[in-house]
């Protein structure tokens, strides 16, 4: 792998993702001028010419092109950086540190040995580091793989989430998770995706309780938990999937608001924003089977309320999308995000292949999600 030293002064950032609100498909940096002296200090640069292109070879400075969260991973495990590079065509990984990171089949970063290290995302003249943190073999056990999972053991999966995960399209059990349970032998137990449901708790005032103040029918992620704990449905229950998004960008919930983390899993009043919510439903997986594999699914690509609805668009699907990969970080799950792996399948000839509408998949939709989940 060539092998890249770098050193960028303390304002060389050409753009910066700062918070939720500023993802891939809202912040991306024009190709940098050549840099000066007077903006951007560099003390050393070391390129090994008989491993570098002359293209690769002229001065290198780091940017903040697009979002793209810390990785954690384990030795020996290979992690997938699929959705890192599919925002664009010519996207690269390239590890700064040979003896600690192996980029293998351009798409799974291999760690060698434990502590923090770093890989640079290549998109045209742009390079955007990304801090690799890689944790000793025998923890956690929230980094693995399906394919690392025993097809004899007949583990039991379950999954939670709105219409996309419920099929309600489609009408049939044909969903990604069916998918993934066939291909390694797992026993799916139960789909509890019901269609319109949101992850954020339908309090009094909100504007999910507004919509659906008076009907007895609908319900939201914590209440679906809910009363699957409290049926005992959920206690040998070896893997869940959570994935919801859709309808949040919909009705607009907070991402967060102060007093989330004082509920309990008795009483989920206090959920009050998205992520509350999640911390909610994800608490209580836990309170149920502590050895539970949770796997936050991010939203799959999706044009839904994409020019606003009734509730305005202060918050975008990028925001929500954001907001996930933070709390699979606080939380320790496992996270995919299907979002770019699934955008050319809407935008391309397949649109009406692989999609129902501007949300729901197809049969085919769900078989090409879960080929795809199933490389995590």
């Amino acid at each position: 792998m060539r092998k890249i030293a770098l050193t960028i002064a303390s304002a060389a950032l050409l753009a910066s993702c700062g918070g939720a609100s500023s993802l891939a498909s809202e912040s991306i940096a024009p190709s940098p001028a050549e840099p000066s002296i007077e903006s951007i200090q560099l003390v050393s640069e070391q390129i090994e010419e008989s491993e570098m292109s002359k293209e690769e070879s002229k001065l290198i400075t780091v940017s903040e092109y697009m979002y793209a969260p810390k990785i954690t991973t384990r030795v020996g495990f290979d992690f997938n950086i699929s959705p890192y590079l599919e925002e664009y065509d010519d996207m690269e990984a390239i590890s700064e540190d040979d003896s600690a990171l192996e980029i293998k089949d351009s798409v799974y970063v291999t760690a060698k040995k434990a502590g923090t290290s770093s890989i640079l995302l290549k998109h045209g003249d742009l390079y955007q580091r990304v801090e690799v943190e890689v944790l000793d073999e025998e923890k956690p056990n929230w980094i693995w793989s399906f394919k690392e999972l025993d097809t004899a053991a007949k583990l039991k999966i379950v999954a939670f989430g709105d219409s996309v995960t419920a099929n309600a399209t489609i009408g049939a059990d044909l969903t990604y998770v069916r998918n993934i349970a066939n291909q390694f032998g797992l026993r799916f137990v139960r789909n509890y995706a019901i269609g319109g449901t949101t992850a954020t708790y339908m309090y009094p005032g909100s504007n999910i309780d507004k919509e659906y103040h008076g009907n007895t029918t609908a319900i939201d992620g914590p209440r679906v938990v809910q009363q699957a704990v409290s049926k005992g449905e959920l206690k040998d229950i070896d893997i869940a999937f959570i994935a919801f998004g859709h309808n949040d960008h919909y009705f607009q919930p907070p991402i967060s608001v102060d007093g989330d983390d004082a509920y309990n899993i008795e009483n989920f009043d206090n959920a009050h924003s998205f992520k509350g919510s999640y911390r909610y439903m994800i608490n209580s997986l836990r309170h149920e089977n502590p050895n539970m594999k949770i796997i936050l699914l991010d939203c799959t690509y999706s044009e839904y309320m994409k020019d606003g609805g009734p509730y305005g668009n202060a918050n975008t699907y990028d925001d929500y999308r954001h907001a996930i990969y933070e709390l699979a970080e606080e939380m320790e799950c496992k996270m995919i995000d299907p979002w770019n792996h699934l955008k050319p399948l809407f935008d391309g000839n397949g649109r009406n292949i692989y999609y129902k509408d501007v949300v729901h998949l197809t049969v085919k939709g769900h078989e090409k999600l879960g080929d795809y989940l199933k490389d995590f």
